[in-house]
């Protein structure tokens, strides 16, 4: 996350991406999946959640990665899927409000 913060951005993914393949530890999908959001790569960001979601089903953070790059690829109904599974587990989740800005509300 340090190298990341520091710009350097090619690095980070590569030590998320080294990390994922050693360990499927689930901050290292986090962080990957947000970088490529953050640099519009949601096909990326996309391909590991999916991945991600197989080790760590319930966690809240790739859950709404998914639904973040589900529909910034136009993908509506999974994004609604997406959502409605991480409302179901996490009611109160900060991730929510930031959706629902969105207009996902289904």
């Amino acid at each position: 996350v340090i190298i990341e913060n520091e710009g350097d951005l090619n690095t980070a993914g590569s030590h998320y991406y080294k990390s994922i393949q050693h360990s499927n530890y689930v901050l290292a999908f986090m962080n990957l999946t947000r970088l490529y959001i953050n640099t519009g790569n949601y096909k990326m960001a996309l391909n590991t959640t999916e991945k991600g979601l197989l080790h760590h089903p319930y966690s809240e953070e790739l859950l709404y990665y998914s639904t973040v790059a589900n529909l910034n690829l136009n993908k509506v109904d999974k994004a609604n899927e997406f959502y409605r599974k991480l409302k179901a587990l996490y009611p109160n989740s900060r991730f929510l409000v930031e959706l629902n800005k969105k207009r996902l509300t289904k």
